[in-house]
């Protein structure tokens, strides 16, 4: 997964390289998170309800992509992970990448709740330290795999995949309701 078969052997690489990959996904998170406040300060001065009514149309095109009713492509780089990453040792290694993985710049964005909650970032304008908290989210999120993979092994995986499009338009409903009330 994270870390390459050599440093598997070593507790402390395994420990070293999924606790620094945590620290990058949480960094990663708040940084998108901030820079999204940022940007909303642009959108801010067009009305509130023009806004609330292209976020709502923004979480129903991504319940519609999530139910397979529309092909929608989202802002994501599909690519796997360069392995000359791994040659600067695991906390480095796994700070770097954990941060790209917390931007959401990195790789394959697996659900569509982290778009509906940039969405309401963006269109919604919260207080900045609230867009700041978004990116905390996601970055704790994104702790989900090293962590289940380091609790309960790579098993797990295929239970959370499996339920998956649900999981998704619960959490997109869930935002969309926390962010309109």
């Amino acid at each position: 997964m994270l870390l390459p078969p050599g440093w598997r052997s070593s507790t402390k690489n395994v420990r070293v390289g999924v606790s620094s990959f945590c620290a990058g996904l949480l960094l990663g998170g708040v940084t998108t998170g901030a820079a999204l406040g940022v940007v909303s300060v642009l959108i801010a001065p067009v009305p509130h309800a023009v806004r609330r009514g292209l976020f709502a149309a923004a979480v129903l095109l991504l319940a519609a992509r999530t139910v397979d009713l529309l092909d929608l492509p989202l802002p994501q780089n599909r690519r796997q992970v360069p392995r000359d990453i791994f040659g600067k040792g695991p906390l480095r290694a796994g700070l770097q990448f954990g941060f790209e993985m917390g931007t959401g710049a990195r790789t394959y964005v697996t659900s569509v709740a982290p778009y509906a909650v940039a969405a309401g970032v963006l269109l919604l304008a919260p207080p900045f330290n609230h867009a700041v908290l978004a990116g905390v989210g996601f970055g704790l999120g994104r702790w989900a795999v090293p962590i289940g993979w380091a609790a309960h092994g790579e098993g797990w995986i295929d239970r959370f995949v499996n339920g998956g499009r649900t999981v998704s338009l619960l959490s997109i409903a869930a935002i969309a309701v926390a962010l309109l009330l």
